[in-house]
C-alpha cells in the first residue's frame, strides 16, 4: 500500500486553514504536515516538511500570493500545487496556471475539489 499523500496548507486566514483542516480529515490517504498564514513561514516549512502537496490561497500575509506561488514551483517544481481562493477571477486563473498551479479553485463554490483531487472516499460536502 502506498504512503499517504503530505499535504501543507498556506492561507492568510486561521478560519479557512481550519475548514481545510477539517475537509482534509475526510481524505483517508492524507497526512497533513503543516500549516502556515505567511509567504515567509510557508516556504521556510516547505524546505523542511517537503510535502507532496501545496494547498494555499493567493491572498497571503508577507510576499504576494502570485509572488510566493512563482518561488514555490521554481524551488519545488514537482510539488502539486493548489490554490484555493475568493480572488477567483479569470485574470488570477490565468497568472496562477502560468505560474505554475495544477489546479486553481474558488473557496465559495469549489471548496470540496480538495477531497475529490486528494482522496478515494466519497465527498461528504458535495451536494
Amino acid at each position: 500500500m502506498p504512503g499517504k499523500t503530505k499535504v501543507f496548507v498556506a492561507d492568510g486566514s486561521p478560519i479557512s486553514i481550519s475548514r481545510i483542516l477539517n475537509l482534509l480529515a475526510y481524505c483517508g490517504n492524507v497526512e497533513i504536515v503543516g500549516f502556515a498564514n505567511d509567504s515567509s513561514n510557508t516556504l521556510l516549512s516547505l524546505r523542511v516538511l517537503k510535502p507532496d502537496v501545496l494547498i494555499m490561497d493567493i491572498e497571503i500575509k508577507g510576499a504576494s500570493g502570485l509572488q510566493l506561488l512563482k518561488s514555490v514551483k521554481k524551488e519545488f517544481p514537482e510539488l502539486v500545487i493548489i490554490v484555493l481562493t475568493n480572488a477567483s477571477q479569470n485574470q488570477y486563473r490565468k497568472s496562477c496556471v502560468e505560474a505554475g498551479a495544477n489546479h486553481f479553485f474558488d473557496k465559495s463554490s469549489q471548496f470540496w475539489k480538495i477531497n475529490d483531487i486528494l482522496s478515494p472516499f466519497p465527498n461528504p460536502y458535495q451536494v
